[in-house]
């Protein structure tokens, strides 16, 4: 649905544009960054756009992350909110969410972005 981040000087989030380009996040003190996702992004028939996002380690001092992942149940169809649609903007196509999911996470897996994962046997 969402990402909540707060940042430090530490850096190294980075977003992509439209143009596939990798943009560094400044820190602003006091403020949290906040990604759309894929929820949020089928909830609003595409009007939000899912953020890709990457974090970029620097060698020089670390950096913590700690993630919470709030999911609906596997079980749960996902669909454009009513106010969301219209004539401009026909409804897009419902899906349920562990399937959602397990598609995306096997669509990653099998990019190649991670050589050291192995599938389980």
């Amino acid at each position: 649905f969402i990402t909540i981040l707060a940042q430090d000087d530490v850096g190294g989030l980075q977003v992509s544009n439209t143009d596939g380009k990798w943009i560094d996040v400044p820190c602003i003190p006091g403020s949290f960054v906040i990604n759309t996702g894929d929820i949020l992004h089928r909830w609003s028939n595409g009007r939000f756009i899912s953020t890709p996002h990457r974090v970029r380690s620097s060698a020089e001092r670390h950096r913590y992350s700690i993630a919470f992942f709030f999911d609906p149940s596997f079980h749960t169809e996902i669909a454009p909110l009513p106010s969301c649609i219209s004539a401009d903007h026909p409804a897009q196509t419902p899906v349920i969410y562990g399937d959602y999911l397990t598609q995306k996470l096997n669509a990653t897996l099998n990019s190649g972005a991670y050589p050291e994962w192995e599938e389980p046997k």
